[in-house]
């Protein structure tokens, strides 16, 4: 229990930074605990991709493409040669890329799931749009 009736003023502070290795055990494990909450917060805010990035990105949504190749999904199929478009979808962990016909409405379209990257597919896990495009580009030429 505390000895001094609540009063700020009668707990010494911390002047000098090795006065941490000399808290109680209990005290020093919650400081720990503490930063290293801190630190799992602070990383997984972190994308590697940039916001200017993205938004250059989003205006592949919706565009007109081709298909390079036929892609099946369950007995759904977009034939090679067939006009689509793009629908992508960004989050912090990576980017998903589904195509759908380009002659039906976004609502009412099937869409098919043409490509998924992570970070981990980019160099140094940074974001590069010449891969994404040359990843893309092996299913889908795209419309200039």
């Amino acid at each position: 229990m505390r000895q001094d009736d609540g009063d700020p003023a009668a707990i010494p502070p911390i002047t000098d930074p090795l006065q941490v290795f000399l808290m109680p055990p209990l005290m020093k494990s919650a400081l720990l605990f503490a930063c290293a909450i801190a630190a799992c917060l602070a990383l997984s805010c972190t994308t590697f991709m940039r916001d200017e990035q993205a938004d250059d990105l989003m205006k592949l949504d919706k565009a007109g493409a081709v298909m390079r190749k036929s892609v099946t999904r369950d007995d759904y199929k977009l034939e090679q040669g067939q006009p689509v478009r793009l629908h992508l979808l960004l989050t912090d962990e990576s980017i998903r890329v589904y195509a759908y016909p380009a002659a039906v409405d976004f609502l009412k379209s099937n869409r098919i799931l043409i490509l998924h990257m992570f970070e981990d597919d980019f160099k140094d896990g940074v974001f590069d749009r010449k891969i994404f495009i040359d990843k893309l580009g092996e299913t889908v030429s795209i419309d200039k």
